[in-house]
């Protein structure tokens, strides 16, 4: 309740409380309904929509269908991998090969194209990680090599002539970053693995060089930029108590202040520019969070949750919630159509008829390459073994990524190290500015490392589309969140509404980007990598999962509770242990520490941000349970 307001969630289960029916504050109803194994088997949605899962005696999905008709079905070896994917919705088919290990080794589509993948033997990597990947697209064919030190770090990729180093601290951490044209970039940590300072340059200049200073809850609060003649210039941010930003003042004297509604909702945005006030925007918001009112531009929804209108553009969705064609206002034909894979991932989209195809690295949600309508390749990315992207080649050129902590892209650099892109962003990511010439104005990723859209102004985030400028995303996402985090239940913020700290690749999870790009958590790489659910379990994290993800994470670890899988997902390791109301300050410093800073009602976290402790009423031991979390980010 806020201001007056409540919101209501309803929540219905079956005797094996497993949640049958969800209705959310718009009394928008979603029914499950399950088989006697526990799978998942048939979704209602509010539009009536039917989304259904088939699955074999083994409890693997092999079919899904929208509305009664196949829209993926899946072909499995004996150890259960996916084989063959057959795309009814796209007239496409998709199949993969493994080795004894069940390593992806081959992969293929019909449109055209083939990935394969090789990995080192023991003597070579303790793990007999990576070793090459291979992209043939018709007459095209380029290989990427991969090496590690005695720890099974990466510390070299090779791209032909290029090579790319990398160098780490005791802590894990990269602490020196060559690129294939021989600029680097160098990081500095504090005791919580979080960046201090940072230097990005070329022989000839320096593109970036910054410090960073964080409060108590881990938040950043200040950066000094250093620039030509030792002139040091500075962005600071103000959080509120539960770490959603307030105030970002930029060095060129701009200011942008935020508020928000008790339910996460972003209400205005103010900014003043020279002690000027240059914008104030109101944003109104209804019983389900959706906006419908920003500034002078109205918006509207269909009964799903997705955006139909706004004051620009005319939204087109399919049965599974995607988007597949957007129209401007005033006119009557779609400007841009989208396709989508089984894993939510954009394969094709065509904007005024040009068509860009992707293919994807594995299972990642990484576009290893992409090409025109005629199977052209138009560009291919270069990545490290953790899924950060270090190049794109286009035409016969290479150009480098160059990245701050959140994994904006900065700048990008020619085989000359000559600079020929920089980009600038506010914490929300809109552009401030891009200065790209030649073929880095092709370039499609800057603000957290995220696919931006130029035609619409919005970055596409795999399972959503995310809109900088009203700083929410397009549709609701469809975990309805955890009943005991109400900022978790609003469907639309982004990151939690801390967009400094915080970043959300795949659309579904909010998490912490600390070292650039290099250095997420277990999780993000293996997911990113492509490595198979059981093996990210063994490592301890299931990271990125969203939509059919979470069906794949619940039958690798055996869970059949979606709340458990969502813990999973969101990197976060739970024990529980009831406690006396006497004791629980003893604990909670055992855990935390002296430092520790209250971020909510009931939860305190670490000073640096590792941990958190979390504490409520058992109705029925009469005592409290606390929950430590070791977030691993």
């Amino acid at each position: 309740m806020f201001g007056g307001k409540t919101q209501t969630h309803k929540y219905e289960y079956d005797v094996d409380n497993k949640n049958t029916v969800y209705i959310d504050a718009l009394n928008r109803r979603i029914e499950n309904t399950y088989d006697e194994n526990a799978n998942k088997i048939k979704t209602k949605m509010p539009n009536g929509s039917i989304l259904e899962s088939v699955y074999d005696t083994a409890d693997r999905v092999v079919g899904e269908k929208r509305n009664g008709k196949d829209s993926f079905t899946f072909e499995r070896d004996q150890n259960g991998q996916v084989t063959k994917v057959k795309d009814h919705v796209n007239g496409v088919e998709r199949t993969k090969t493994y080795d004894k290990a069940d390593r992806v080794t081959s992969a293929t589509d019909s449109r055209g194209g083939k990935i394969d993948w090789a990995y080192h033997d023991k003597a070579n990597s303790k793990t007999e990680k990576l070793k090459e990947q291979t992209v043939t697209q018709g007459g095209y064919t380029n290989k990427v090599s991969y090496d590690y030190n005695t720890l099974d770090q990466n510390i070299r990729v090779t791209d032909g002539s290029q090579t790319y180093r990398f160098d780490y601290d005791d802590q894990g951490n990269v602490r020196t970053y060559t690129a294939g044209n021989g600029s680097g970039s160098t990081f500095n940590y504090d005791y919580a693995n979080k960046i201090k300072d940072l230097v990005v340059g070329t022989s000839n200049s320096i593109l970036l060089s910054e410090r960073y200073e964080y409060d108590q809850a881990g938040n950043r609060t200040k950066i000094k930029h250093e620039g030509a003649g030792g002139k040091v210039t500075e962005t600071n941010f103000v959080y509120d108590p539960i770490n959603q930003l307030l105030n970002e003042a930029l060095p060129n004297g701009t200011s942008k202040s935020y508020t928000y509604d008790g339910f996460g909702n972003r209400t205005s945005v103010k900014v003043v520019e020279n002690g000027k006030e240059t914008k104030s925007i109101a944003a109104t918001f209804n019983e389900g969070n959706q906006l419908v009112k920003f500034g002078n531009e109205s918006l509207t929804y269909d009964a799903n949750g997705n955006r139909t209108s706004d004051g620009k553009y005319k939204y087109t969705w399919n049965e599974d919630d995607q988007i597949v064609a957007i129209t401007k206002q005033g006119e009557s034909n779609a400007f841009a159509t989208y396709k989508y894979d089984e894993d939510n991932r954009r394969i094709e989209k065509s904007v005024n008829g040009q068509v860009t195809r992707y293919f994807y690295d594995g299972d990642s949600i990484n576009p290893l390459y992409e090409t025109d309508g005629s199977g052209n390749v138009l560009r291919q990315y270069v990545y490290s073994t953790s899924g950060t992207r270090l190049a794109m080649k286009s035409k016969g050129q290479t150009l480098y990524y160059h990245y701050n902590p959140r994994g904006d892209v900065v700048a990008m650099t020619d085989q000359n190290r000559e600079v020929v892109a920089t980009y600038e962003y506010d914490s929300w990511g809109n552009v401030l500015k891009s200065d790209a010439k030649g073929i880095a104005a092709d370039n499609p990723f800057g603000y957290a490392g995220y696919m931006y859209d130029k035609e619409i102004g919005m970055y596409y985030l795999m399972a959503r589309y995310y809109h900088p400028d009203h700083g929410v995303f397009l549709s609701v996402d469809p975990d309805p969140g955890d009943e005991d985090d109400p900022l978790t239940m609003n469907g639309y913020t982004y990151v939690d509404n801390n967009p400094v700290m915080k970043v959300d690749p795949d659309g579904h999870v909010a998490w912490f980007a600390i070292n650039a790009g290099f250095a997420m958590h277990d999780g993000y790489k293996a997911y990113k990598s492509g490595s198979n659910w059981k093996g990210i379990v063994a490592a301890g994290a299931i990271g990125f999962v969203g939509g059919g993800r979470v069906k794949a994470a619940k039958k690798a670890v055996g869970f059949v509770n979606d709340r458990a899988v969502r813990g999973y997902t969101k990197q976060i390791f739970e024990k529980r242990r009831a406690i006396t109301p006497s004791n629980i300050n003893q604990q909670k410093r055992k855990f935390l520490g002296d430092n520790h800073v209250k971020i909510s009602a009931g939860k305190w976290r670490s000073a640096d941000g590792t941990r958190q402790f979390r504490a409520k009423k058992n109705d029925i031991t009469g005592h409290m349970v606390f929950l430590m979390s070791i977030l691993n980010f």
